[in-house]
């Protein structure tokens, strides 16, 4: 067997640590270049009088250098997302009830945006802000930035320019963008219905209602004044790729959403900065700029409702919970790590009508794509389906290694050749012996908390599940790490397997 370190290591990144932070510092001399000249006044007024606009105070904004992410939008332009080290916050009201007890400092995640402006050498700055809207949704700074939604969040993620004018808000449910909505400026009063949070209200394309912030607080003499505001919001459906937004049915009438799609802010404004630009000008205007959707890690487009909540009880970063020692187990901590790291990598998952194959997960157009077959789906078992997604998540996550880690391609390469394995599909599969344990550890924990035996079943029965797909490629038959591991209990984990694919009157889950 090859060996586990040349197989699942990070890529080594020392090359690109000197970059970034030559990018960062180029940034960040930008940024104390014009900061104070991007304040406009010292108002501490909630409206602007000419469009009754709300805008907040003006918050100190503090970037913690050491903390960034760099990524693209999809047209080119480079982003940089710095962790804002001030601790006013800026949350909806309602929040408070989605995550009680919590204080919002150590929930919501608020960053400052600079976009290259490539054309005036401008890095122009705007506000994200990620409310969860649960706990599970919690997050570190590290675990979640605008081009990296993972499969198990749900919230809103709020832009605001730099003066803190509401640009564009997204909600998002588990990992999928759901709708957006912007501030509506025509403060009429049949825009002032107010529709309750959490109800599916999005009964046309799109609907005007009202939220309560808590804007700012204000702390003198001992005694802290809480400040809030109302706002009236535009929200519409969208559609998340490809697929209908909730409460739509299939084919609903949503707006296309994804990386490619952009968004203006559509408010008053723009001031001036002082300082020269690329082309020699002082004090330009700065206008908030394009910004493109937040990016997801996983585009979910399951059309079956009952593969779609599997898929994401699976496959979340926090449902089920992490690998560790399960009954005296000791799992090889690089591949606990793998597992962790294996919900974090960038496919999308889909359904269709396969031939002679359950599921499929392939390199396409520039992204990895797990397709299960249609058939199989409808006559499957849930744990079975399970086991499957579970099965597809590390084939997609050799791959994303194989296209990201030399280390990893090499060691793949390798391993085939010191097998005599002539295609990928053998040579993942050979591989995946290694990763028996651990494929039944996380299918343990997944029908404990979701299945409908809730983990009771004999744990050698979710090991038996966990060979299924090691097979050869040509023959269909049992594989040599699937022959050597079951040893005399090949017959009767085939079985197992079997009756759970087809969910046959021996099988111990239940179908969809």
């Amino acid at each position: 067997m090859i060996a586990l370190t040349s197989c699942i290591e990070e890529p080594t990144e020392k090359l690109e640590v000197p970059e970034q932070n030559s990018k960062l510092a180029i940034v960040r001399n930008w940024f104390d270049t014009h900061k104070k000249d991007l304040k406009i006044g010292d108002s501490r007024d909630s409206y602007r009088t000419e469009s009754h606009e709300l805008i907040l105070p003006f918050f100190e904004k503090e970037p913690d250098w050491d903390k960034f992410h760099i990524f693209q939008f999809p047209d080119g332009r480079e982003v940089y997302e710095i962790n804002l080290a001030n601790a006013e916050l800026y949350f909806p009201s309602y929040l408070s009830d989605s995550i009680p007890g919590t204080e919002p400092n150590k929930a919501v995640i608020q960053n400052i945006m600079f976009v290259e402006n490539k054309e005036n050498g401008r890095f122009d700055p705007v506000i994200a802000r990620y409310y969860p809207n649960n706990e599970n949704s919690i997050r570190e700074f590290g675990e979640i930035y605008y081009n990296m939604i993972d499969l198990g969040w749900s919230g809103t993620v709020d832009i605001w320019t730099y003066d803190e004018r509401h640009f564009i808000g997204f909600k998002i449910q588990e990992g999928q963008i759901i709708s957006n909505y912007r501030k509506n400026l025509d403060q009429n009063e049949n825009a002032r219905k107010t529709y309750p949070q959490g109800i599916n209200y999005l009964t046309t394309h799109c609907q005007d209602y009202a939220i309560t912030y808590l804007a700012y607080t204000v702390t003198a003499g001992g005694q802290t004044t809480e400040h809030y505001e109302t706002q009236v919001v535009t929200e519409c459906r969208t559609i998340s790729g490809g697929g209908a937004a909730p409460g739509t049915g299939s084919g609903g009438t949503g707006i296309p959403i994804g990386g490619s799609e952009t968004y203006e802010y559509g408010g008053s404004g723009g001031y001036e900065y002082g300082g020269s630009g690329s082309n020699g000008t002082v004090n330009e205007a700065y206008v908030p700029p394009i910004i493109s959707a937040p990016d997801l890690i996983v585009y979910n487009n399951l059309t079956d409702p009952c593969a779609r909540k599997i898929f994401i009880d699976s496959s979340s970063p926090n449902n089920p919970p992490s690998l560790d020692l399960l009954f005296g187990l000791n799992i090889n901590p690089l591949i606990v790590k793998l597992f962790n790291d294996c919900k974090k990598i960038p496919y999308t998952i889909q359904q269709s009508n396969l031939t002679g194959s359950n599921a499929i997960t392939e390199f396409k157009s520039g992204g990895i794509e797990i397709t299960l077959n249609s058939s199989y789906l409808q006559k499957a078992s849930q744990l079975s389906i399970a086991r499957t997604i579970i099965h597809e998540n590390i084939h997609a996550y050799f791959i994303h290694q194989t296209k990201t880690n030399l280390d990893f391609a090499l060691g793949l390469n390798k391993f085939a050749n010191d097998n005599d394995l002539g295609n990928l599909a053998d040579t993942h599969h050979e591989l995946m012996g290694q990763y028996v344990l651990s494929m039944a550890v996380s299918l343990y924990q997944w029908e404990k908390k979701f299945g409908p035996n809730k983990g009771n079943l004999d744990f050698d029965y979710y090991y038996a599940m966990s060979f299924a797909g090691l097979l050869d490629n040509k023959t269909k038959l049992p594989n040599s790490s699937f022959k050597s591991l079951a040893g005399d209990n090949l017959d009767k984990y085939m079985q197992i397997i079997i009756n759970e694919a087809t969910n046959s009157v021996d099988a111990k889950s239940k179908p969809c």
